[in-house]
């Protein structure tokens, strides 16, 4: 080795210090835990408390090209290309596997400040809307997250009506979701769900304020269509833009924060996006999205 280059972390750095973690995924045996790994991957594909690790950090081409391989879908770890035993690698008549990528997930340890928790999930929720909310297109649609079982496809589709803005004010929709001032969140129409057909929705006069912490993507490609047995366009999902809102409902549900209903906010009190649009309330979009 002719050089060697370290960055250097210090510990008034880490804003969560009271968060202690346990890891689980090694294999069995001495000399097969933390101490002997030195390459530990955070993907934002494998989610909250997930990470890969192997022993030496490999930058051979090989190596590099494999790591700008695509995730796929509904596939486990050991069946993504991006971690799979690479034997093109140009160590590996030295390695000979014992450098192969290991999936890690960590708990709670017995320490654990749960505040601390809590307030690390917080700040994943708000990186989450900052990144989601540089990604929306006016007249685009996005994937919003939801445990309404109306939802057969476990999200809403709806269509942005204008860019990302912080509120100005704590204000409580008609269905009874809160946005905090200074939340980012964004105007858009909810399209329904058509029962009984794959990905497929249809637009609707139902106006919303999306929390940009929900959106699970913001640039969903969508196929629009209108056929003579149809008598209203129809909004039809990309297949493997499907899957992988799938997989981001999996992973978002790791970040396991409930939000406090703040006080300030009389039951009854709305804001002006929940105004009643003459559909009644039967029609209205029901976001209560406590994660």
């Amino acid at each position: 080795m002719k050089r060697c280059k370290y960055w250097t972390y210090k510990l008034h750095d880490n804003k969560f210090l009271g968060m202690k973690k346990a890891t689980r995924g090694w294999k069995r045996g001495k000399r097969n835990k933390m101490m002997v790994h030195y390459n530990y991957r955070n993907d934002p594909d494998l989610g909250i408390g997930r990470c890969a690790a192997r022993r030496i950090p490999c930058r051979c081409d090989s190596c590099d090209m494999q790591l700008q391989e695509p995730w796929l879908s509904k596939k486990p770890f050991n069946e993504q290309p991006r971690y799979s035993q690479n034997q093109n690698c140009k160590y590996w008549p030295v390695f000979q596997g014992m450098n192969d990528w290991l999936e890690l997930s960590t708990y709670d340890g017995k320490d654990t400040d749960q505040e601390v928790v809590e307030e690390a999930n917080e700040f994943s929720l708000k990186n989450v809307a900052e990144t989601m909310a540089a990604e929306v297109e006016e007249g685009g649609y996005g994937a919003m997250d939801t445990d309404d079982p109306a939802a057969e496809e476990g999200y809403y589709l709806i269509q942005w009506k204008g860019l990302p803005f912080t509120a100005q004010e704590l204000t409580k929709t008609r269905e009874g979701d809160v946005i905090q001032k200074g939340e980012l969140v964004c105007e858009a129409q909810h399209l329904d769900t058509i029962r009984g057909e794959h990905r497929c929705f249809k637009a609707t006069a139902k106006d919303t304020v999306a929390r940009m912490q929900y959106i699970l993507a913001a640039g969903v490609s969508v196929d629009k269509k209108r056929e003579g047995r149809w008598r209203y366009d129809r909004y039809e999902v990309d297949a493997e833009e499907h899957d992988a809102i799938i997989d981001e409902i999996d992973r978002r549900e790791r970040i396991d924060h409930v939000e406090d209903m703040l006080e300030g906010i009389e039951d009854g009190e709305e804001s002006d996006d929940s105004s009643d649009d003459g559909d009644g309330g039967e029609d209205e979009l029901n976001s209560d999205n406590e994660e």
